[in-house]
């Protein structure tokens, strides 16, 4: 009994999570859409690079390390 209302709870936490991502995305298209009748410039779609991140953590930890050898 407890282990049913357990999982009817959670199935129904993650159905809000996908509505809140769903809606959190159609609530930027349209202030985008705002902005574009305004004459302004929309909101960029810029994809983030975790490889980019990490290589240039490792030249901070390559230039510490050559600065330390000198």
């Amino acid at each position: 009994m407890l282990v049913g209302a357990i999982k009817t709870l959670l199935n129904k936490v993650d159905a809000q999570e996908n509505k809140i991502t769903e809606l959190s995305s159609e609530n930027q298209k349209l202030k985008d859409e705002i902005n574009r009748l305004k004459g302004e410039k929309a909101k960029p779609d810029i994809a983030k690079n975790k490889d980019d991140k990490k290589d240039s953590d490792d030249k901070r930890k390559a230039a510490r390390t050559a600065g330390v050898e000198k």
